[in-house]
């Protein structure tokens, strides 16, 4: 375990938290004392539960990320609930299952891959940065091993923004105070993936435990000398 940054004492900002890595993410950002304002699309059932379970440490802002105004709503909401952000984790991301990948998709359905996985969480840095700047704060931004191949890849626009969230946390580094870092997990063990994997005919070595994506937040969130610190996850 990492000393540094005191989690009890921290207010986090979690997207992407309706499920799968984001939420627990913000299970173990409660479980350490952190106070953690979730945020997606929709309040999943098991969102629900958490929040029930935090009482007062946990609040959700229901917003679509690639809207810039719920972007700036989200921080404002954290601000408010809590007095400020010191943690914020850029997990939201994906896409689910888009009708088509490029080059066959329209401009708009591979730019809004784009948006929601580089330009969303760049966002959302900029709109928090005053509150990290105050707090002496970090974000970790989560990438995706399809972002540092060099070989060719099945969703291209999904590729290319993950390698620039790596390359923007790196450049970033320490900006005006503010840590940035950057988790790069490869095939995560959520249940969607679970499932999938489950029906592969050659599948490999098995998807990740969420735990180590928990395990590597934290760590970068402690670790007050981690700035630019890209932590990759093999499968």
């Amino acid at each position: 375990m990492v000393a540094g940054m005191d989690l009890r004492h921290a207010i986090a900002v979690v997207t992407g938290a309706g499920v799968g890595g984001g939420l627990a993410v913000a299970e173990r950002l409660l479980d350490e004392g952190a106070r953690v304002v979730l945020t997606d699309l929709e309040e999943t059932g098991a969102l629900a539960a958490v929040l029930d379970r935090a009482g007062g440490r946990a609040a959700f802002v229901r917003a679509d990320l690639t809207v810039d105004a719920e972007v700036g709503h989200v921080i404002d909401a954290a601000a408010g609930a809590f007095g400020g952000v010191s943690v914020l984790v850029n997990n939201a991301g994906g896409g689910a299952h888009p009708p088509a990948r490029f080059p066959d998709a329209t401009p708009e359905q591979w730019t809004r891959t784009l948006w929601l996985n580089l330009r969303t969480p760049l966002l959302a840095t900029q709109l928090a940065l005053p509150h990290l700047r105050a707090a002496g704060g970090v974000v970790v931004n989560v990438g995706s091993t399809a972002g540092i191949g060099a070989g060719p890849y099945v969703w291209p626009e999904y590729a290319a923004a993950k390698a620039g969230l790596v390359r923007a946390s790196t450049s970033l580094a320490r900006v005006a105070g503010v840590r940035v870092n950057c988790v790069v997990p490869d095939w995560l063990a959520t249940d969607r993936a679970l499932a999938q994997f489950a029906a592969l005919p050659d599948p490999g070595p098995p998807p990740i435990p969420l735990s180590r994506l928990c395990d590597a937040v934290a760590d970068l969130v402690r670790d007050e000398d981690a700035a630019g610190r890209v932590v990759v996850l093999e499968r």
